[in-house]
């Protein structure tokens, strides 16, 4: 994650001076003095030790309220420049955990600050947030105006897009109302998040596909392909049809045969579901799952018709492309036929590219050098 000034200039230099020591339930120090006065990093291990001690609920209270209330910052730049000095292993996933304690302490404060500084953190800090006061990131999320200035400045920003931020958000609030404390979702679970869902169905039917799409994933594992597509067509309202549909499809469950996904998804009543469901199907064909040659896909693609059913059959597989052939990605959004939904998805793999591709092939490069 990109920090601004998250490294001191010349704090490896010979004789820079000591970085300050914070409140002593904090500490962040991440260099030490050794005998001839020139500053050096500490050992990994001790990293190791000071970023866990930085993510306790103590250390986390302190640094978020009274007179250390701005000390997370501190915090935040430390964390960077140990992962930028490769003291930190990745698989300890130490950013997630500190956003996700950031969340909990800091709540809708530290939230709304982050995003009106466009900081990527901001989606970090949701899951946190939820589970620690799930009533007040409710009542946030549901008056937030996802085409607000302050909203689509954080997206111009952290080059992120609406659903994905959306499916952040619903991703907190379905953990929490199917949580149970021997780990199970039983009827009492499911009623409240079907409840929850309902309520954003009459307010916002966005949200509300987002919360399905996340409640879909949670709750679809070991189910058999036969009853997974009685489960999806059983959804009437377009927007629950769309969100089930396109979770059951990226779960794998078509793999064996990925041309099936794209049957089951023009078998749909719902004109958006089926949309969304072909996004969701030609994406794995991009993908090549099982083996199979998306090759064949374009070929099938170039020699549709234009209309909806192509357009969104295109969204799809320029999204699959992204991460394999982004130069290609870019190509097949264009040929869209529909000039604002071309627009739409060519903005959206464009992001994708600037936050997924570059910066792996820059960590590549810097890999070599």
């Amino acid at each position: 994650m990109n920090v601004p000034g998250h490294k001191s200039p010349g704090i490896l230099e010979k004789n820079a001076p000591e970085a300050p020591r914070i409140h002593k339930h904090f500490p962040i120090r991440l260099t030490r003095r050794k005998k001839d006065g020139s500053i050096v990093l500490i050992s990994k291990s001790k990293a190791i030790q000071k970023i866990q001690q930085i993510i306790t609920p103590a250390s986390m209270k302190h640094a978020l309220s009274g007179p250390d209330a701005e000390k997370w910052k501190e915090a935040r730049d430390a964390l960077a420049l140990a992962y930028e000095e490769r003291l930190l292993p990745k698989n300890k996933n130490f950013q997630d955990r500190f956003w996700t304690r950031v969340g909990e302490v800091g709540g809708q404060a530290v939230a709304e600050e982050l995003l009106r500084a466009g900081d990527p953190a901001f989606a970090k800090t949701l899951k946190g947030w939820a589970k620690k006061t799930p009533q007040e990131m409710f009542d946030y999320y549901a008056d937030l105006n996802l085409r607000s200035p302050e909203v689509q400045n954080y997206l111009q920003k952290t080059n992120s897009r609406e659903i994905p931020l959306m499916d952040q958000f619903s991703s907190g609030m379905i953990d929490e109302v199917l949580r149970n404390s021997d780990g199970r979702i039983g009827n009492t679970q499911l009623d409240s998040a079907n409840d929850l869902i309902d309520h954003f169905l009459a307010k916002d039917k966005g949200k509300a596909e987002s919360l399905m799409r996340e409640f879909t994933e949670r709750v679809i594992k070991g189910r058999d392909k036969e009853t997974l597509k009685q489960w999806v067509s059983g959804y009437k309202e377009p927007e629950l049809q769309a969100g089930t549909a396109q979770r059951v499809i990226e779960s794998g469950v078509f793999d064996k045969n990925p041309l099936e996904a794209a049957e089951f998804a023009n078998s749909l009543d719902s004109t958006k579901a089926k949309r969304s469901a072909l996004s969701s199907a030609y994406a794995r064909l991009a993908g090549g799952v099982n083996g199979h040659d998306p090759n064949i896909t374009a070929t099938e693609l170039n020699a549709m018709e234009d209309g909806p059913e192509r357009d969104f059959a295109l969204n799809g597989f320029a999204h699959g492309l992204v991460r394999k052939d982004p130069e290609a990605a870019i190509q097949w959004a264009s040929s869209i036929s529909n000039e604002g939904f071309r627009k739409v998805v060519t903005k959206n793999i464009t992001k994708r590219i600037n936050a997924e591709v570059l910066p792996r092939l820059s960590s590549q490069e810097a890999g070599q050098n």
